[in-house]
């Protein structure tokens, strides 16, 4: 489903080579790419939007060893959308692929033989492919991974929901399972096992967590690691929608009641600890 309470896709992507001398080899490198599904610029400790330091230490050495593109900005504000047109190169006003309703049937320009996903890219170019948890929504070309398991959602803790303020999806609270009975940790745990083997040709390695998406459960662990009383909130803006057109601040209207719900009954930072917890799990799960 849809969720625009932090309507923003970070994918971090960078290459891996087991050889020293890169430079001076014609040998193709492997390529690991990262994604997390809701997570913001807050890790990034963006002055604007920063709401409490993110602890992710692995992620952040990974960021400082290369390049960084701080300016990249998602195709489209929800889920299927967005990652089609990463994987298929096709813009959302050119696919007509606009919600996660919609198919690769309501796409005349997806179902073109010449539109080719990047899995089937690298395939091509003679990689092995493989891709674990969530990583494409709706379209996609099967065919093009050697082993691809798509993810799935935890179950709910008995109770659900904890936070008393909304059904389904818009809730957070403490889990009932282990770090390793989550479904992230599963296909974390997959992804690593494809980089500890060995290998003869090149292989493009996704592994996409379905955390800090809503619902907002994690062990009491990770919530710990956030005392409210150090809870920073972020800055609200009574005008932020002024300068959008009218469909998007009908899309806003949306989820504006759940926000306001949040506010008005004085959770607001129980719900950004909540967010910054989850976000830590999606970044332990990459940092295993």
């Amino acid at each position: 489903m849809a969720n625009l309470l932090f309507p923003f896709i970070l994918a971090t992507v960078f290459v891996l080579s087991h050889s020293p001398a890169r430079a001076e080899s014609d040998k193709p490198m492997n390529v690991l790419f990262l994604v997390a599904d809701d997570l913001n610029s807050w890790m990034l400790e963006d002055a604007d939007r920063y709401a409490g330091k993110v602890v992710a230490p692995n992620l952040r050495k990974l960021a400082s060893s290369g390049v960084n593109f701080t300016r990249a900005y998602t195709a489209a504000p929800v889920c299927s959308p967005s990652r089609t047109a990463f994987f298929s190169g096709v813009a959302p006003w050119k696919s007509g692929i606009y919600n996660n309703a919609q198919t690769i049937s309501n796409s005349q320009v997806l179902n073109q033989d010449a539109v080719l996903s990047l899995a089937g890219l690298f395939k091509k170019g003679g990689y092995d492919t493989f891709g674990y948890g969530k990583i494409t929504h709706g379209w996609d070309q099967k065919e093009h991974w050697d082993d691809k398991v798509g993810h799935k959602r935890d179950p709910a803790p008995p109770g659900a929901p904890l936070a008393g303020l909304s059904g389904g999806e818009q809730d957070w609270g403490p889990i009932h399972l282990t770090e390793e009975q989550m479904n992230d940790t599963g296909g974390a745990n997959k992804a690593i096992a494809v980089l500890e083997k060995q290998h003869d040709k090149p292989f493009f390695l996704a592994y996409g967590s379905f955390n800090p998406h809503m619902p907002w459960y994690v062990p009491q662990k990770y919530l710990d690691m956030y005392p409210l009383d150090q809870i920073v909130l972020p800055e609200l803006k009574e005008d932020d929608l002024e300068d959008l057109p009218p469909l998007a601040k009908a899309v806003s209207d949306g989820i504006g009641s759940f926000a306001d719900k949040v506010i008005q009954s004085g959770r607001h930072k129980e719900a950004v600890q909540a967010y910054l917890a989850t976000t830590t799990t999606a970044i332990a799960s990459k940092s295993c």
